[in-house]
């Protein structure tokens, strides 16, 4: 039962592994809605909007970036103590039955927590 708890860490993780293509493409979205069937329409001013790439490019945007990245991260994880947590109530009435049966899956979670943030925090070549 208290797997479910790793669902928000999963969807924190994909949120920051794709919060770069989001703000890129979410721009090529926003063109389209406007002219969705290519007609020449432009419903809501966007059609002609230019497509800004420079927005995850710079040292400002670097650190941005990783900011709401690693806030993200650390958000899904609060988020998987506080189900577990409520799991775990769930199952164990008694406090102390309660915290032990989290343990195993807190130090997982923790490990998670940390090798993502350096994961982040690790710079790539090429």
């Amino acid at each position: 039962l208290l797997v479910w708890s790793i669902v928000p860490i999963a969807l924190a993780y994909h949120v920051a592994h794709y919060l770069t293509a989001l703000l890129v493409d979410g721009q090529y979205a926003l063109a389209a809605l406007s002219d969705p069937f290519a007609l020449g329409w432009n419903l809501f001013g966007t059609a002609d909007m230019q497509i800004e790439a420079g927005i995850v490019a710079g040292a400002g945007s670097a650190w941005w970036l990783w900011n709401v990245q690693a806030g993200a991260i650390i958000l899904g994880h609060v988020l998987a103590v506080l189900v577990a947590h409520g799991f775990a109530w769930r199952l164990h009435p008694q406090p102390a039955c309660a915290a032990l049966s989290q343990f195993p899956l807190t130090l997982l979670m923790i490990a998670y927590t940390v090798f993502g943030l350096w994961l982040l925090a690790t710079p790539t070549v090429g």
